[in-house]
């Protein structure tokens, strides 16, 4: 049997594409195609990271997924665990001090210290993750500009 609403919208918008194509519109923005790589990491040095790059740092307890900012500073814009939205913040290494958060490696077994920034950059708290347990580089297929 067939539901009434499944007919009416087939009927109105044809193929299963053409609402979302038809409707889908983004004022400024491009997406860029580009190549997906992912490669698991035994040590990472944020500074290393590009701009816009992806670090996916696995723990014993939760999934944190930074996107890579300033890597020159390991500053970013991190999501997952105990953060409910994303924010900005510095990555690094537990026991990295400020100025070397960029250049000190974070590694498998060890932990990662979260600093989360005000809108003026300046620190406003923290945490220390659990153990990592995974660390994974992505380059992401598309950008958006």
């Amino acid at each position: 049997m067939t539901d009434i609403a499944e007919t009416d919208l087939s009927r109105t918008f044809g193929s299963p594409c053409e609402p979302l194509c038809a409707s889908a519109h983004l004022t400024g923005v491009r997406f860029v195609n580009r190549t997906e790589s992912e490669k698991t990491v035994q040590s990472i040095v944020i500074g290393e990271v590009k701009a816009g790059g992806l670090v996916i740092v696995r723990t014993s307890n939760s999934t944190y997924e930074f996107w890579a900012e300033y890597s020159d500073q390991a500053v970013g814009v991190i999501r997952g665990g105990s953060l409910v939205s994303p924010t900005r913040v510095r990555l690094a290494a537990e026991n990295a001090a400020s100025l070397d958060a960029s250049t000190q490696p974070l590694r498998v077994g060890e932990r990662a210290r979260v600093v989360l920034l005000g809108p003026s950059g300046a620190p406003v708290r923290g945490f220390v993750t659990s153990t990592i347990a995974e660390l994974l580089v992505r380059d992401r297929d598309f950008a958006a500009a």
